[in-house]
């Protein structure tokens, strides 16, 4: 019987051929192998198919599932969740770029760290090199009011935040997965928050 991965990646892609190959690399580099890529391909209209089914060709660790019709960018993030298998959970967008360790030194950190929820890098913003970034490091670790008022501190440069490494069974009960509203990936980190603290390492990046 196969064991489940102790990660699992979920990534909604739409259209994404300009970037996509870069978040692959990035994802199937990474120093903690143990992990599945769940790649949900939302009817694209250009080669990303075709890119994905030639990593998946190459790396049993990827599941791609290509939707026979557009089913909106909030389900396609639901379907991905829903598929996983993992003790962790992290969206990955298919334009990012995380360093080599970054699933290690979350896991790691989760492992030792019972009443943290989430865990996550320094991130800064795609289109710019690493040395050219200032990244955003804050994190959300205090008692729940002062979790709820910190992000809202940060929430114009919350998606580090909301690409982080959770821990699955906190997000399995969060009603608002897959719903689409304006600022619903506030509302899922926000969710996160109410259930334990959200960690940033010293180390790692995401752009």
């Amino acid at each position: 019987m196969k064991v489940n991965p102790t990660v699992s990646i979920g990534m909604p892609v739409y259209n994404g051929e300009k970037y996509l190959r870069g978040a692959l690399d990035s994802l199937l580099s990474q120093t903690f192998p143990d992990f599945e890529l769940i790649i949900s391909d939302n009817a694209s209209t250009d080669s990303s198919e075709s890119i994905c089914r030639e990593y998946a060709g190459k790396d049993d660790r990827i599941r791609y599932i290509r939707q026979p019709e557009n089913i909106g960018a909030a389900a396609n993030f639901k379907f991905v969740f829903d598929a996983a298998a993992g003790e962790y959970f992290m969206w990955a967008a298919c334009d990012d770029v995380r360093s080599p360790d970054f699933i290690e030194l979350n896991v790691e950190f989760l492992k030792h760290n019972a009443d943290y929820v989430a865990s996550t890098t320094p991130t800064g913003f795609e289109g710019l090199a690493l040395d050219q970034q200032t990244l955003v490091d804050f994190r959300l670790d205090g008692d729940l009011f002062e979790r709820f008022t910190g992000f809202f501190k940060y929430c114009w440069v919350s998606h580090g935040i909301f690409y982080c490494l959770a821990r699955t069974s906190a997000l399995r009960d969060c009603p608002v997965i897959g719903q689409s509203f304006f600022a619903a990936d506030w509302a899922i980190i926000l969710y996160l928050a109410s259930k334990g603290k959200f960690n940033r390492t010293a180390t790692g990046y995401t752009i």
